[in-house]
């Protein structure tokens, strides 16, 4: 299945407008799935961390939302033992 225009676009623009404080980088080989840092904001409990996400854009984005998964340990009251994100916006 061929890459929506959408991801294509909305990744182009992440390249060429980078939020301050995250990284994210598509996979060469999967454009659907993305390695991310984000380091933790200033005056906050996660100040001077830097967290690694995976991050996957399903077939039906954006009507589904992404499959986010924490891969550094993080105590957050919506993110599980696994790292996944416990919102039902996000469900």
């Amino acid at each position: 299945m061929a890459l929506p225009k959408r991801i294509i676009k909305e990744t182009e623009r992440l390249m060429a407008e980078p939020v301050p404080g995250i990284s994210a980088v598509p996979h060469e080989d999967n454009l659907r799935y993305f390695d991310v840092s984000i380091h933790g904001p200033t005056q906050s409990p996660y100040e001077g961390g830097i967290f690694k996400l995976e991050l996957f854009l399903p077939d039906d984005y954006p009507m589904t939302p992404p499959k986010i998964r924490f891969l550094t340990k993080i105590y957050h009251p919506n993110i599980d033992k696994l790292g996944r994100i416990c919102l039902d916006v996000l469900k």
